[in-house]
C-alpha cells in the first residue's frame, strides 16, 4: 500500500506539472487523470475518483477527433468509468444510466 501511495503522490505531482506546461499535453494529462482516478476507486474514494474521471473526459474533449467528444477512445473510457463508479460503487443508478446512455 505504501508503494501505491507513493506512486499516487508522484502522479499528482506530474499532473500539476502537466497542467502548468505550455503547450498542454491533453493526452498525457488524460492518462494521468485515469491512473489517479483508478487508484482513488481502489481506496474507496469514489466521489473524488469521479472528479478525476471527469477531468480525463474534459482533457479528451480537447484532443483532435470527434467534434463533441474529441478523442473517442479516451472519452469513452472516461464515460464508462464514471458510469461504472456511479452504478457499481455508489449505487447511484440514475446517474450511472445517464453516462451509459452517452456511450451510444
Amino acid at each position: 500500500m505504501l508503494i501505491k501511495l507513493y506512486k499516487h503522490r508522484l502522479r499528482l505531482s506530474e499532473v500539476k506539472k502537466l497542467e502548468n506546461a505550455e503547450p498542454l499535453d491533453y493526452r498525457k494529462m488524460a492518462k494521468m487523470y485515469e491512473k489517479i482516478a483508478d487508484f482513488l476507486c481502489e481506496i474507496g474514494a469514489h466521489e473524488l475518483a469521479i472528479d478525476f474521471y471527469m477531468k480525463m473526459k474534459n482533457a479528451a474533449a480537447l484532443l483532435p477527433g470527434d467534434p463533441e467528444f474529441g478523442d473517442l477512445e479516451i472519452s469513452r473510457a472516461a464515460i464508462l468509468s464514471i458510469a461504472q463508479t456511479y452504478g457499481n460503487d455508489l449505487s447511484e443508478y440514475e446517474k450511472a444510466s445517464e453516462f451509459y446512455e452517452k456511450l451510444f
